[in-house]
């Protein structure tokens, strides 16, 4: 199947990279996670790009920030391992109207007309809208169930934004020196609702990773394998928690001291996100 638009096939590339990586971790069961990416600066102009040509869809909310802006997003009903092989069929471009009022889907291959956007579209676009509003320099979201956090989730002392970032932090120093600001945290909220959109942009105001409570988790990242790397760094606290617990025994974690010291070592303010 030939791709309509060669100047995405590099980073189509490494998405199928990331895909197969989050299937593989188990952090994807069926049709679960998503991935969306900012394309605008890989194709500037397109010319069958054209909002005459191509049906407009509606949404409930306006983003200005992506007034003419390109993402690429996963098609819901998508497996990430089928993703892995042919992300081509699997993902989709959208192309956001000049008042952000709107998009159209433009497929990336032939026979693929059918697709529409992952049901966590307006999480998505929230998120992207708000890293333009902010200048960051973050291009990716991706999410998925990252089975050791889930787990962590059903803890009753862990489940709150302090005791998951006190845990998390302190069981090894790589997370607290790549997630210095901690882990955000938004409470049980339906799949795919506005006000999980509306949560989660609160949090994503002050950090690259959000852990949503018994679903998953979602990391930003300046490319699909840089929000993969997040993913990894709390999915690996988490397991080593809970082995240590399986274990028999109540982790001690790095001391607070000794996480400050790791911060001031790497020229980080000492301060932790956590009391």
């Amino acid at each position: 199947m030939k791709i309509r638009i060669p100047k995405l096939k590099p980073i189509l590339k490494e998405i199928s990279e990331v895909a197969f990586n989050v299937w593989q971790q188990g952090w994807a069961e069926r049709n679960a996670g998503n991935i969306s990416v900012n394309v605008t600066s890989y194709i500037q102009t397109i010319d069958f790009i054209s909002d005459k040509k191509q049906i407009q869809h509606r949404l409930p909310f306006l983003f200005p920030n992506l007034s003419e802006q390109m993402l690429l997003i996963s098609a819901t009903g998508s497996r990430m391992r089928e993703l892995a092989r042919f992300p081509h069929k699997y993902m989709m471009l959208i192309h956001i109207s000049y008042d952000g009022s709107s998009y159209s889907i433009i497929p990336l291959a032939n026979h693929t007309s059918h697709l529409q956007p992952s049901s966590e579209l307006l999480v998505h676009l929230a998120i992207h809208q708000q890293m333009k509003e902010e200048n960051l320099p973050y291009q990716t979201l991706l999410h998925a169930h990252i089975t050791d956090i889930i787990a962590l989730n059903h803890l009753p002392h862990l489940n709150n934004k302090n005791s998951l970032n006190k845990i998390l932090l302190s069981m090894h120093p790589e997370t607290i020196l790549f997630l210095p600001e901690g882990v955000g945290y938004v409470p049980f909220l339906l799949p795919g609702s506005q006000e999980l959109a509306r949560k989660t942009l609160d949090e994503t105001k002050h950090h690259s990773s959000v852990i949503w409570e018994k679903h998953g988790a979602l990391a930003l990242g300046t490319s699909p394998s840089n929000a993969c790397d997040q993913m990894e760094l709390i999915a690996k606290a988490a397991r080593i928690y809970l082995m240590c617990r399986q274990a028999g025994n109540t982790p001690t974690g790095l001391s607070v001291q000794q996480l400050r010291q790791l911060k001031e070592n790497n020229g980080l303010p000492p301060s932790l996100p956590f009391s």
